[in-house]
């Protein structure tokens, strides 16, 4: 790419929109790994810690290991 083409208002206009996109996926993406975080460590406390170790509770740590 050559610097007068980079110049170009389009062009200054088209990467700073590239950028914020970039910018939004990847909070996005941090945001969703920490719901996913937080989410299993309640889980884990909910079902986990409990004393009963019935059915449902196998059935909910498969659920918190495959997060």
């Amino acid at each position: 790419m050559s610097l007068p083409l980079i110049n170009k208002q389009f062009m200054k206009q088209g990467l700073a929109i590239t950028i914020a996109t970039m910018k939004m996926n990847l909070t996005h993406a941090t945001t969703r790994l920490k719901k996913i975080q937080q989410l299993g460590t309640h889980l884990n406390a909910r079902f986990l810690s409990s004393k009963d170790r019935g059915a449902d509770s196998r059935v909910i740590a498969l659920a918190c290991y495959s997060l």
